[in-house]
């Protein structure tokens, strides 16, 4: 029976399918992996030198031995050292960079690899391949990820919830993204000390409200733009991904333009604070996390925005050179 019949109306009910179905819905990203550390009681993880520090504190807060191998520009792992028959390596997916076809051959060599989605929503998963996904990073969500695992925790779990944590989204839907930028780093915070919990109602309603198809249209019709106008200065050569998380354009001085953007208001983040904090400043991953500026292209912007972002960044080179 219905548990309530009258009165004022909530939120509205969407009927479309999530994209991810099929797989075990959870609050956040990194609890992804701490369910799966649980599951198959994994005891030591490989981890990329290039890699968010929530990563790193999952693993922490698991009681779990780490390693940490490089990450080359190409996005690939190497000088990994020996990896025991029950140890594990935790693959990001860089920009979506890596193919299905990558990550099967990555698995025949690594059989306990884990592939981090992250930043390849729109990417299927490789059958018997434990793969997580995180919604933030693509829609208006406070929280969301998925896992496809082969093991389940015999474990009832909590449903999260999510209304009291809306007032960022909502806010910068009608007043802009200055005025609450320091309510979405509560929001981050917050996360950061959830238990592993089934993703919320409400994040679930929304992603069920999004046509998939047009989104992942636009992401890669802007990327495209990008890619056609910026392609000759970037010292990445990229592979176009399905729906793309963001375009990645690396150039010399990258630091130095990624302020002269965000004076712009055009908001560059860096990928990821804690590496240039603690990395080797000639690694790899010191170079990337430095220079590599992620370019916004999501469904939010149309190819007169891209072309608009295009001359403002070509006008700020100019500049820096």
């Amino acid at each position: 029976m219905i548990e309530e019949m009258g009165g004022y109306f909530e939120f509205e009910h969407y009927k479309k399918n999530a994209y991810h179905k099929n797989s075990i819905a959870l609050n956040t990203g990194r609890n992804c992996l701490r369910y799966l550390i649980r599951a198959k009681k994994i005891q030591k993880i490989f981890l990329p030198d290039f890699v968010c520090e929530v990563v790193v504190e999952a693993c922490r807060m698991e009681n779990i031995e780490i390693h940490f191998y490089q990450v080359n520009r190409l996005f690939r792992p190497q000088n990994i050292e020996k990896i025991g028959n029950d140890d594990y390596i935790y693959v990001i997916n860089y920009y979506g960079q890596l193919s299905n076809e990558n990550i099967l051959q990555m698995a025949k060599i690594f059989p306990n690899i884990i592939i981090d989605n992250a930043q390849a929503f729109f990417q299927k998963p490789v059958s018997g391949v434990d793969t997580i996904y995180t919604c933030r990073k693509f829609f208006g969500v406070t929280d969301g990820a998925y896992l496809y695992t082969d093991h389940e925790m015999d474990v009832r779990l909590e449903k999260d919830m999510s209304y009291q944590r809306m007032e960022y989204l909502l806010g910068r839907y009608e007043c802009g993204a200055n005025k609450f930028f320091e309510a979405y780093q509560d929001n981050e915070k917050r996360l950061s000390g959830q238990q592993i919990k089934r993703m919320s109602s409400l994040t679930e309603n929304i992603l069920k409200s999004i046509d998939y198809a047009v989104v992942s249209k636009i992401r890669e019709d802007n990327y495209d733009v990008l890619e056609d106008n910026l392609g000759s200065f970037n010292m990445l050569q990229l592979r176009k991904a399905s729906g793309p998380y963001m375009y990645p354009f690396m150039v010399k001085n990258g630091n130095a333009l990624r302020k002269k953007l965000i004076a712009r208001k055009i908001y560059i983040p860096v990928l990821w604070p804690n590496i240039v904090e603690n990395c080797e400043n000639q690694s790899d991953a010191y170079f990337m996390a430095n220079n590599i500026l992620p370019l916004p292209c999501d469904q939010r912007y149309t190819k007169e925005n891209m072309i608009e972002m295009i001359e403002i960044i070509k006008g700020e080179m100019e500049e820096i050179e």
